[in-house]
């Protein structure tokens, strides 16, 4: 098994600056029985200035020990492989899923030139986020962008924003008294002004927001990125239903977002020896626009060729670097894309519960959105997940029960029908709300916040 990339050696000279604090001893691996309680402590011990270059030394020295304390048995690797394999096969989307979701773009495109009339083309409503990326399963949302102009800097203000989706939502409403869609629900008082809508038939949540252009060019990104290597579009989507059975991928829940998740993923691969995925500072060099990161992305095709690790050794090695940064984090460790690397990084608010830094935006989090009180329960998944894989590994699980703890139900059929069980939930509660235009924004936050599945 790969391991993870050693950072450049630091200066002598900045070694022995006295005002660089040595790290503390590591803590026991986390792959223990130790209890959460007992490692907070252990940080609380911990300086909370550490050198850059200390923080990202000590993240990686406890991700060795984490992996060694893993006890990986090689021969059980090819049957976890084949065991991730099989749910990423079951759980990738059918051809009617993709046909499902772009007549439902083409829906709303004409929606949109009904209520606004088109002008050159525009406005458009365009897919961005897990459609775009190819990470989408049967249950996930399909995110919509309205955009009135091409260019990726053009933004409209806030209040247009909102006028947007209040005309859009009065369309929506007569199509809910008809039978087409439901649980019209406009949330103008969230940070980007959304609105969620049901279609009826086919069961798929909508998401639709104005100008969203940095959702879209973030999404386009990955994408390009996903053909570098194969292995990074498998994991991504293993981590994130992982994530989204265990409740921890949800931002309006304080956990992680899709995004953090994904570029979480790519930090991994970014940090194996040799590496999988370049800097994404050399994807960027010449500008973000679409046509000059594909240019860029062609040329690290196959980049990742010489590390030979198996989807199962790079899911049990991810699975020790998010747990060897858990006591970290509040120190300032940070994920970072652009760099490929550990940096130390405190942001407007301070250090958050969770660092992933934003490769377009080095002054974003795309994990702001994570509590202090979610973290707790982010982490207990991975250890419950890390002690899952080292039963595995000891004879102690089969591979029956491994993947039940680990992705829950895979059967397509139960998994259609508990989609369209959590999609009922969710209209019947909509159903209630009285879309009003001024008085129901804090009527609509109220139970928005019940209606999380």
């Amino acid at each position: 098994m790969a391991t993870p990339a050693a950072s450049a050696p630091a200066p002598a000279a900045a070694e022995a600056e006295p005002s660089s604090p040595p790290p503390p001893p590591p803590p026991p691996p986390l792959f223990s029985l130790s209890s959460s309680s007992s490692q907070e402590s252990r940080s609380s011990e911990v300086s909370a200035a550490w050198d850059p270059q200390v923080l990202r030394r000590h993240a990686q020295c406890i991700e060795l020990e984490e992996l060694a304390a893993m006890s990986v048995d090689c021969t059980l690797l090819p049957i976890l492989d084949d065991l991730l394999l099989e749910v990423y096969t079951v759980l990738r989307p059918k051809p009617i899923d993709y046909q499902q979701r772009t007549t439902l773009v083409h829906v709303f495109n004409n929606m949109a030139n009904q209520i606004f009339c088109s002008n050159n083309g525009f406005p458009v409503v365009e897919a961005f986020g897990s459609f775009t990326m190819d990470l989408f399963t049967p249950r996930s949302d399909l995110d919509l962008s309205v955009n009135f102009s091409a260019d990726a800097e053009d933004q409209c203000a806030r209040r247009k924003k909102i006028s947007v989706i209040r005309k859009f939502a009065k369309v929506l409403y007569t199509h809910q008294r008809g039978g087409v869609f439901c649980g019209v629900l406009p949330v103008l008082s969230a940070r980007v002004p959304i609105l969620n809508v049901i279609h009826r038939e086919t069961g798929i949540e909508c998401d639709i927001t104005v100008e969203n252009k940095d959702g879209m060019t973030r999404s386009m990104i990955f994408k390009f990125i996903s053909s570098i290597d194969p292995r990074f579009q498998i994991l991504s989507y293993l981590l994130k239903y992982w994530a989204k059975i265990h409740d921890v991928n949800s931002p309006r829940e304080r956990t992680m977002s899709s995004m953090s998740i994904v570029s979480l993923v790519a930090f991994h691969l970014q940090t194996r020896d040799p590496p999988i995925l370049p800097a994404f500072s050399a994807l960027l060099k010449d500008g973000s626009d679409f046509a000059s990161v594909e240019r860029n992305v062609l040329a690290f095709k196959g980049f990742g060729s010489t590390n030979k690790e198996t989807v199962a050794e790079l899911f049990v090695s991810l699975m020790s670097k998010l747990l060897s940064a858990e006591s970290l984090w509040e120190h300032g460790l940070c994920a970072s894309n652009f760099e490929a690397s550990w940096i130390s990084k405190t942001w407007k608010k301070g250090v958050g519960n969770l660092n992933v830094e934003d490769f377009l935006d080095r002054s974003q989090n795309f994990a702001r959105s994570v509590g202090k009180k979610e973290m707790h329960k982010i982490c207990k998944c991975l250890r419950d997940c890390a002690l899952s894989l080292l039963d595995f590994m000891r004879g102690k699980l089969d591979t029956s029960k491994l993947k039940s703890l680990l992705f829950g139900r895979l059967n397509p059929d139960e998994l259609a029908h508990h989609l369209h069980y959590c999609h009922q939930q969710r209209i019947t509660l909509k159903l209630q709300i009285e879309y009003r235009e001024e008085t129901g924004t804090t009527l609509v936050q109220q139970v928005n916040r019940q209606l999380i599945i």
